[in-house]
Parts: structure tokens; sequence; C-alpha cells
């Protein structure tokens, strides 16, 4: 509904032999175009070796509403929204969904 938020957190750890950063990046597909990703949030990420790090992005309403010719507003779509976490749109990591009422 309008005014709501969705917090995404994901964990993130740096593998590699030395310090580095990543940019953690948010995508969603909506439900009345699911062949579209649409980056909502990102966040860069300095990570020494090792260290692992909770990123939390924030998706708010404003941020997934479509605007409605007819009712001269924007509104929500409703349906299944995917919400994808990835380096890029070609490298999505991670996946889920949420349903819009």
């Amino acid at each position: 509904r309008q005014g709501s938020v969705l917090e995404v957190s994901v964990d993130i750890q740096n593998t590699g032999r030395c310090d580095g950063e990543e940019v953690v990046q948010l995508y969603v597909n909506l439900p009345d175009d699911d062949t579209l990703m649409r980056l909502k949030g990102f966040r860069r990420v300095a990570l020494k070796q090792g260290e692992m790090q909770t990123v939390k992005l924030t998706l708010s309403a404003s941020d997934v509403s479509r605007w409605d010719v007819a009712g001269h507003a924007f509104k929500l779509p409703k349906g299944k929204m995917s919400i994808n976490i990835g380096t890029s749109s070609a490298d999505i990591r991670l996946k889920g969904s949420v349903r819009l009422q």
C-alpha cells in the first residue's frame, strides 16, 4: 500500500585475498511488466579481506508505483513482484518475490 516500505537485507562477504569494494544492486520486475528489470537501489560497500557485512536496501511503494491514466494518480500494480540482488543486471545472485495487493 502507499506509504509502505520494504527492507531487503543481504549478507555479502569478501572471499578474495585483499581488501575491496562491491556495489550491491537491487532490481525489481513489476507484476505488469515482468520482462524488464528495473534498478531501484544500490550501495557501495568496502570490505576487508574475509569480512562479512549485512547490506540493507529500502524499497518504497513510490519506487514501484505506476501512473494510472484513468485515476490520475500513482498506483501500485497488483501481483507478484520479483526482487533481484546482484552486482549488475547480468550478475544476479539472489532472487525473491513479494505479492503486491
